[in-house]
């Protein structure tokens, strides 16, 4: 008898090991899955046939920059030693119809210039320029043109997933006691 209740008590016990397994697991894999994909900052603009709009950014760290044209045809240059690339000065580019993607490497120096380009095949063209950063990794600040803007977002959303990280603790920690 007394070695079916040790055995009860193990078999119960393992029981929360497994649901305390399984919510590491899922929180793991929420930060695993949120890490590439965190927009820091969106904007939407419109430039002129054949003219540039400007972008600095001084985060560091691995940044995906997306341009989506919405109306138009909008292509993106990136610099790192000038702050209004052209489509003669520039290190990077992506000169597609529709969305554009640059990846800047962490190891790329900042600040970095971006130049959206209208193309002059249409009168004005629009956009939406995303910024996608790794999540754990950089410092917040972004600019446009001589006006910084803080990446409000970004503590907006920390304290989101933060909020969700405690109330799966309390959850755990609750079943287990």
């Amino acid at each position: 008898m007394k070695i079916l209740t040790s055995l009860s008590f193990v078999w119960s016990h393992m029981r929360w090991l497994r649901i305390l397994l399984y919510g590491v697991t899922f929180l793991a894999t929420l930060v695993l899955a949120s890490k590439r994909d965190y927009v820091l900052q969106s904007f939407s603009g419109n430039v002129g046939a054949g003219n540039y709009t400007y972008y600095q950014m001084y985060r560091e760290g691995e940044v995906t920059l997306l341009v989506e044209t919405l109306e138009g045809d909008a292509d993106i240059y990136i610099s790192s030693s000038s702050l209004s690339p052209d489509f003669d000065n520039y290190d990077m580019n992506s000169v597609t119809c529709g969305e554009d993607r640059v990846e800047i490497p962490d190891d790329m120096k900042r600040p970095v210039g971006i130049g959206i380009y209208g193309h002059p095949s249409h009168e004005s063209t629009r956009y939406r320029f995303t910024v996608l950063v790794d999540y754990f990794s950089g410092s917040e600040s972004f600019i446009q043109g001589n006006n910084r803007e803080e990446g409000d977002e970004d503590v907006e959303e920390e304290s989101i997933l933060w909020t969700i990280f405690v109330s799966i603790l309390k959850i755990l920690l609750d079943i287990l006691v």
